[in-house]
């Protein structure tokens, strides 16, 4: 096998694997829309202020959860 086609592979590998952790963008948006507008965010931090987390990225992962239950 090729460089090339090795380099092919392993970048299908890495796509893959990105697509499987991620959230698609429409759920995403929608789950920050909740965040953003949840009395809980520290607007300042982007932060949650139950779990901590900064929601700009955790409303990104596919299997993320809001610890209120609101998404």
């Amino acid at each position: 096998m090729s460089f090339l086609n090795r380099l092919k592979e392993s970048a299908s590998k890495v796509v893959t694997a990105v697509t499987e952790v991620l959230a698609d963008e429409e759920t995403s948006a929608a789950r920050l829309k909740i965040c953003n507008n949840c009395e809980e965010l520290n607007r300042r931090l982007r932060q949650c202020k139950i779990c901590l987390c900064f929601v700009d990225g955790k409303t990104k992962f596919q299997n993320s959860k809001c610890p209120e239950g609101k998404w």
